[in-house]
């Protein structure tokens, strides 16, 4: 697999959330995860047109089983990565969860990952404690957002779009700096996204760099399993001849 994909992303975490685990049935939900990665991975090889189908599928998959087998009294994220194992260099990946002023302790996450010798999966998912809210089949997806009214998205996209700029354009593909870089993105978006952000919201952000050099694709898609109003997401990707940067901010309303 490309790389150690999600050092920085447990380390982030662990430092926002580590007195919430024993709350979370992380292990449960790893499994879930993992198991979904190897039932539809397990014999497969790389095939553009085929990894971009999986992702979805597995995406599916892992929301139906969230839904029917996972913890109750949850909103859940999740998040699907498959690309080839041999690529022109390692993926790294960084999150961070930022709660709104106030909140109790319950975020957590679990992630879970498979390879052979073509390709690699992984597949993350983010918990944020909802006890009114009833996990449903109420997707909201980067093509059927649905509380855009609510949301300021433009505003949240114009922040990551300013971060990584400033420290991705113009820049090549070394594994060192890229791994870094997932690093300094995700405290960065932490630390904006608490001084301008929208109030009253949870964030997790999640930022991924790699390299666009080496000729195979690499797949992400997510979901999250909600549809309360107020509920939404910004994205934005910036790529060059060398690397490519992705930033993805998720906001649940708090209030």
């Amino acid at each position: 697999m490309p790389g150690q994909t999600t050092e920085s992303l447990t380390s982030n975490w662990n430092k926002m959330t580590s007195e919430s685990r024993p709350r979370f049935p992380a292990l449960h939900v790893k499994n879930l995860v993992q198991e979904t990665l190897r039932q539809n991975l397990d014999g497969r090889s790389y095939r553009a047109a085929l990894c971009k189908d999986l992702t979805g599928n597995i995406l599916d998959q892992l929301n139906d089983k969230l839904i029917t087998r996972g913890p109750k009294g949850y909103k859940f994220i999740t998040f699907i990565d498959v690309g080839a194992n041999q690529t022109a260099g390692p993926v790294f990946y960084g999150s961070q969860c930022v709660k709104a002023l106030g909140q109790a302790a319950g975020d957590d996450f679990a992630e879970a990952s498979f390879q052979n010798a073509s390709l690699y999966g992984i597949g993350i998912v983010w918990a944020v404690p909802d006890p009114a809210w009833t996990t449903s089949r109420a997707r909201l997806t980067p093509t059927e957002s649905q509380c855009q009214q609510h949301f300021p998205i433009v505003q949240v996209k114009s922040i990551i779009e300013d971060a990584i700029d400033r420290h991705a354009v113009g820049r090549r593909y070394e594994p060192v700096f890229c791994k870094n870089l997932t690093q300094k993105l995700s405290a960065e978006l932490k630390t904006t996204l608490l001084q301008k952000g929208p109030k009253g919201y949870k964030f997790v952000s999640f930022v991924t760099v790699g390299s666009s050099g080496g000729g195979d694709t690499v797949f992400c898609a997510s979901q999250c399993t909600w549809g309360k109003p107020g509920d939404d997401f910004a994205e934005f990707t910036r790529q060059n001849s060398s690397l490519y940067a992705m930033a993805i901010v998720w906001g649940i309303r708090a209030e």
